[in-house]
């Protein structure tokens, strides 16, 4: 217990001083944080606080000048060049949270992290030429590239086959999320339940239904497959959807949803039918967006954006430093968060 809490602590020091480089604070060539500063904002010991603060000198984001002389942030941070990070503008945490964690892995090693926005001002292929004219080192890519790039690229969010782009991925683990959702809800004595999904499984949620489907094939649930409602954007709503699949399931007890936007919209449309959640249907997110509030915690599924951005990053600049060897992709493992939606019931 001690060393998970001291990891802890020690990653949020590190991503204390990180954050604020990226945003400025803390200048190139500034003095950093002490020790006994950084050991009294997170209550740890300054031998603690010395360790980070160490750490970080090594992988060159500080330099320490000796006894008496202080740390200061490294003024060849960025040096080694720019990478850029190809994402649309999004709303929701998740996709900054790695667009931070890549920020913070690429400080580590030298590296400054500019933001392209591919749709702001430019369209098609155009967008495309006018990145590989920009001198980046090298992409993070959330967005599908060009086979054709100059620079070496990773992508998250995306679930091609390898064979079908010459890039490495790094991806949550979605359809074991799935599972372990479907699991969940199953080891709390739901017998009757479904998922409802995008109609088109694309971007970074594919396999949830997949994973879901088959914990409930495992667990001797007939035909599991007939429970997966897919949203059509547009066309089928989710309030649709939720009284189509309680219409179909008279004895419905608990609604999977492949987001957690999903799932607030699911319970909202059940408090508009006045169905209680969890007591008379639980509901299920995925992503744990912590911008996502509906007078509940939804039980959802952490994907670690944050160690998403941070491994495409480090992976991007492995290849920039061995060029004929390409990083394999990876597949980052989630976790369950648990909430109050999801309610147990007492043997039938």
């Amino acid at each position: 217990m001690a060393t998970d809490d001291y990891g802890m602590k020690q990653r949020a020091m590190e991503g204390y001083i990180l954050e604020r480089i990226r945003d400025g604070r803390l200048k190139r060539g500034g003095r950093a944080p002490s020790d006994r500063q950084l050991a009294e904002r997170f209550g740890v010991s300054e031998a603690t606080a010395n360790k980070v603060l160490s750490a970080l000198a090594s992988r060159g984001v500080l330099v320490r000048r000796g006894r008496g002389g202080g740390t200061f942030v490294s003024s060849r941070l960025g040096a080694m060049g720019v990478l850029g990070f190809v994402m649309p503008a999004h709303t929701y945490s998740f996709f900054w949270r790695q667009f931070a964690g890549a920020c913070n892995a690429a400080l580590t090693r030298g590296y400054a992290l500019q933001y392209v926005d591919p749709g702001l001002e430019l369209s098609g292929a155009h967008v495309w030429e006018h990145i590989a004219e920009a001198g980046f080192a090298g992409l993070v890519c959330a967005t599908l590239p060009p086979r054709s790039l100059p620079m070496p690229a990773v992508l998250i969010n995306c679930t091609l086959p390898e064979d079908h782009t010459p890039y490495p991925t790094v991806n949550p683990d979605n359809e074991e999320g799935g599972y372990r959702v479907g699991c969940l809800l199953l080891d709390a004595g739901h017998r009757d339940m479904v998922i409802i999904t995008p109609e088109r499984d694309g971007g970074c949620r594919p396999g949830r239904a997949d994973g879901f489907v088959r914990a409930l094939r495992e667990r001797g649930i007939e035909r599991p497959e007939l429970r997966v409602y897919r949203c059509v954007g547009g066309y089928v709503t989710i309030p649709t959807l939720v009284r189509q699949a309680r219409k179909e399931h008279p004895e419905l007890t608990a609604i999977a949803a492949a987001t957690d936007p999903f799932a607030a919209d699911v319970i909202r449309t059940l408090l508009q039918d006045k169905v209680k959640v969890p007591r008379n249907v639980s509901v299920t997110g995925f992503g744990n967006l912590r911008e996502i509030y509906v007078m509940h915690r939804i039980t959802s599924v952490e994907q670690h954006p944050e160690h998403i951005g941070a491994r495409a990053a480090e992976l991007l600049m492995d290849w920039i430093a061995a060029p004929d060897r390409r990083p394999k992709s990876l597949i980052i493992p989630c976790d369950l968060v648990p909430g109050d939606t999801v309610a147990v019931l007492h043997a039938r």
